[in-house]
């Protein structure tokens, strides 16, 4: 199956010319995926757009929208070479967490001189923990950043409540959009091919680092209980290196007890992750923090059956089990695995995200007419 972006809405309006900011896959993170989904989202709907990639990428050839700017110096010059309508850093926080603060404050200081207005994200759940620990210095420069951005967008509720406590302005803030056009999915290759194509059915579950919060081991564990019914199902788990000790233990002691042997694969840095969804008899996203994350947008857009613990901030079209319960876990999953059939884009889910395409735009040009007053 296809999906491709030709379905967004072309509305007649100025194009607007973007700076987006951020990482390119490999490796497959959420970031990665979002900035290259959302550059390719704006290009299709008449905009011109530069991602100036800040990491990732070393091992593939970039597209033509994307410029190398991995050194500080290089994210300079891209700067400094072209005017911009607008300026979104995708990856705001690495700039407090892994940047010389002097070049975070010449960073702003260009960007200011242009007045060119600056949307600002953020991916990291416990910036306003950092920052409550934090010296009073880095406080300090975090707000003196924070008054020259035209917009925060956080990930997550808590990240938006924490922007407001340390000062921003509610007005200012909301949470990120993250469902987008997924364009076109190439289809499955290699080691995944190969052990998509000897399940029946195969559930798919991410997270990163296999962190525990994920609980990837509850659904390993539902699988192994469903075996019966099931035979030949397996489960592939999407995560991110360096591996979290204790989470990988778990998933090694829940394969054991499950007698999943042979059955389950984990894979790290796919760049065609999305493309298992369309494989997947169902996904599943288990873990036990609230947040919106991208893995369950991108399988609602597919049409892939996708199950969800019970948190706030869950999307509509899922299927809801009980936080941290492995027996409504497994007979949602058995339940959702004999009635699934095909899968098929979710035309509503397919409508989110191309208004969310309108709506970053808007979000764009009201920046850029606050700027211009």
């Amino acid at each position: 199956m296809r999906l491709s972006m030709s379905n967004i809405n072309q509305k007649e309006y100025r194009p607007i010319k973007v700076l987006l900011i951020g990482p390119y896959p490999p490796p497959r993170a959420g970031a990665s995926v979002f900035a290259e989904r959302l550059a390719k989202a704006l290009l299709a709907v008449g905009n011109e757009v530069t991602l100036a990639v800040t990491s990732g990428g070393e091992s593939v050839e970039l597209p033509d929208f994307a410029v190398p700017a991995r050194a500080p110096s290089e994210l300079m010059r891209v700067l400094r070479e072209s005017s911009y309508d607008v300026i979104h850093d995708l990856r705001f926080h690495n700039l407090f967490r892994r940047r010389n603060p002097i070049f975070l404050m010449q960073f702003l200081r260009e960007i200011s001189k242009s007045s060119t207005p600056l949307i600002a994200s953020c991916g990291w759940g416990k910036l306003g923990d950092y920052l409550n620990g934090a010296s009073w210095w880095r406080k300090w420069l975090f707000r003196w950043s924070m008054s020259h951005i035209s917009h925060f967008w956080g990930k997550n509720p808590d990240q938006v409540e924490a922007m407001n406590k340390l000062g921003i302005e509610p007005d200012k803030t909301s949470r990120l959009i993250s469902a987008l056009p997924l364009g076109d999915l190439p289809e499955l290759d290699g080691q995944v091919a190969q052990f998509a194509s000897g399940c029946d059915p195969m559930v798919v579950t991410s997270g990163g680092f296999c962190k525990p919060l994920y609980r990837m081991d509850m659904v390993i564990r539902a699988a192994g209980r469903i075996r019966d019914r099931f035979p030949n199902i397996g489960v592939l788990l999407g995560t991110s290196t360096p591996y979290d000790p204790e989470g990988i233990g778990q998933i090694n002691e829940a394969i054991e007890d499950a007698g999943l042997k042979g059955k389950v694969l984990l894979i790290d840095s796919y760049d065609r992750f999305t493309s298992v969804f369309v494989a997947a008899g169902a996904s599943v996203r288990a873990s036990v923090v609230e947040g919106s994350s991208n893995a369950v947008f991108e399988s609602l857009l597919t049409g892939c059956p996708t199950l969800v613990s019970d948190l706030p901030s869950r999307p509509e079209g899922v299927i809801k089990f009980r936080v941290d319960d492995l027996d409504d876990l497994t007979a949602k999953l058995a339940e959702t695995l004999a009635d699934s059939g095909p899968n098929t884009p979710d035309s509503d889910a397919l409508k989110m995200a191309n208004d969310n395409v309108e709506l970053i735009c808007e979000m764009y040009r009201k920046a850029i007419d606050s700027k211009s007053k």
